[in-house]
């Protein structure tokens, strides 16, 4: 993998609509909408997780053993801080549930602004239906779908890009010996003078990365590349 974040690309939304046949009501206490969070944002904790089911398999009792199968492979719960591969992997999972014709997510906002909800939506099929779950550039085509080149059940490819600036301050450099620890450094003006540093020095630093990142998984196994 080139370096970079594979999980900047991956896109939340919520699949489908109409009344869900088996529910944690994602609405109730709810404030003004979905929220909006930097990418791979950690800075709220979330104040719970629900789900919510459109369709049906056609068997009442196959739903519900869904829905039970999807809050153990959440593995995410209240007062945790929120994490956006985690959920990613987490929504990855739950396609992988029988019966699941596609799982998506986002955060939902509460009439209390510090509680943030984290919503699982939940599509199901009738057995014997097939539906294309790719999506990306290489998939679809076209300039939205960028960063995303490619995902399904079992794969992502994307586009990255990470950046960072910092501002760095050493007091006493070279252990107060300057002359001594770069006599013999080609990089040094000569006479050796410490590199000038002085008492003290300062300096930023600056990068930028950019690359394709991705991951997919060894055939059924829970290994991944």
């Amino acid at each position: 993998m080139i370096r970079g974040a594979w999980w900047l690309a991956l896109w939340w939304g919520l699949f489908g609509a109409g009344a869900p046949a088996l529910a944690q009501s994602p609405t109730d206490g709810f404030g003004l909408g979905p929220v909006t969070l930097p990418r791979n944002s950690q800075i709220v904790s979330l104040f719970d997780v629900v789900f919510e089911i459109t369709g049906t398999t056609g068997d009442s009792l196959q739903d519900a053993g869904i829905l039970q199968k999807a809050r153990e492979r959440v593995a995410i719960g209240p007062n945790e801080a929120y994490s956006q591969i985690l959920a990613d992997a987490a929504a990855l999972r739950l396609r992988r549930i029988p019966g699941v014709r596609n799982a998506t997510y986002r955060l939902q906002s509460r009439i209390n602004p510090n509680g943030i909800t984290l919503v699982f939506s939940l599509a199901l099929s009738k057995p014997g239906y097939q539906e294309d779950q790719s999506d990306g550039f290489f998939a679809h085509g076209g300039s939205e779908s960028l960063p995303l080149l490619f995902r399904d059940e079992k794969s992502i490819l994307t586009l990255t890009l990470n950046g960072g600036n910092g501002v760095f301050r050493d007091g006493q450099p070279w252990f107060g010996a300057p002359l001594t620890f770069t006599r013999n450094n080609p990089l040094v003006p000569k006479p050796a003078l410490g590199a000038q540093t002085g008492s003290s020095t300062a300096w930023t630093e600056n990068y930028v990365e950019f690359g394709i990142g991705g991951s997919t998984q060894l055939g059924d196994s829970p290994y991944y590349i």
